[in-house]
């Protein structure tokens, strides 16, 4: 994982992958994206931003989360049947 600032589109499911750990712009909204982009211009909007996706990256996408929600997703599935 690695700790940059990550802008990107409100479409799909990356509203759910990015949450707060990041910066969403609606798609075709170019002032927007250019005002996110000025802002990390600034060094410490740029580490925050970063710092926040890294910690949302630990929190909800490493390996043994990602499994525990696979077994639980499992486990429902089974007990339904």
């Amino acid at each position: 994982m690695s700790k940059v600032a990550i802008v990107a589109t409100d479409s799909g499911s990356l509203q759910e992958v990015v949450g707060n750990g990041g910066w969403l712009v609606r798609e075709a909204d170019p002032p927007r994206l250019a005002a996110v982009l000025r802002r990390l211009a600034r060094p410490q909007e740029q580490l925050a931003t970063a710092r926040r996706g890294y910690e949302r990256a630990l929190s909800e996408y490493v390996p043994s989360v990602v499994a525990r929600r696979a077994e639980a997703y499992w486990a429902s599935v089974l007990s339904a049947v």
